[in-house]
């Protein structure tokens, strides 16, 4: 389904599904906001892509924790989206991630530079943010969403800790 700009009905849907997805989002409290890209007009395709931030997040992962942490399911909090740009044709990952303490954001940003610039192939930049309450990009991963289908957020990309009910 396309939401149409110019039919008043659609394009509320359409703002209200990014709100509503930007309002869970910011109730996150993601403290860091991280745009990869690679070579410009590269000719990757999107599972190429996704292959390749999976090999990045999982290396991040491997220098925060520990081999045995990262088997149980210990991870850097983060929601991940894959986009086209403007022309579709410049594949790049935006994500929002969180670092338990000021610690290891820092070693996150640190660690997602090192990484992403010396073991991605064909990486181009990466450019991270402190995601700050003021600065609002809750919604930013969501603007190229027109279609149902446009599905832009990478679901096994992300990782959020299970909240503990007792």
């Amino acid at each position: 389904m396309l939401f149409s700009p110019t039919h008043n009905t659609q394009l509320t849907k359409r703002e209200m599904y990014i709100n509503a997805v930007g309002d869970w989002q910011r109730r996150q409290r993601f403290t860091l906001f991280g745009t990869a890209t690679f070579e410009y007009k590269n000719t990757f395709r999107k599972e190429e892509v996704i292959k390749t931030c999976s090999y990045f997040l999982n290396a991040l992962d491997r220098k925060l924790y520990t081999h045995k942490e990262v088997l149980s399911g210990n991870r850097i909090e983060r929601f991940v989206y894959i986009e086209g740009g403007k022309d579709r044709d410049n594949l790049h990952m935006h994500y929002f991630c969180k670092g338990e303490t000021l610690k290891e954001t820092h070693n996150i940003i640190k660690h997602a530079n090192f990484l992403w610039n010396e073991k991605v192939h064909k990486a181009n930049n990466m450019k991270i943010l402190i995601n700050e309450i003021g600065e609002d990009r809750s919604t930013y991963g969501m603007k190229e969403f027109w279609q149902m289908d446009d599905d832009n957020l990478v679901v096994q990309l992300c990782h959020l800790k299970q909240s503990k009910s007792f």
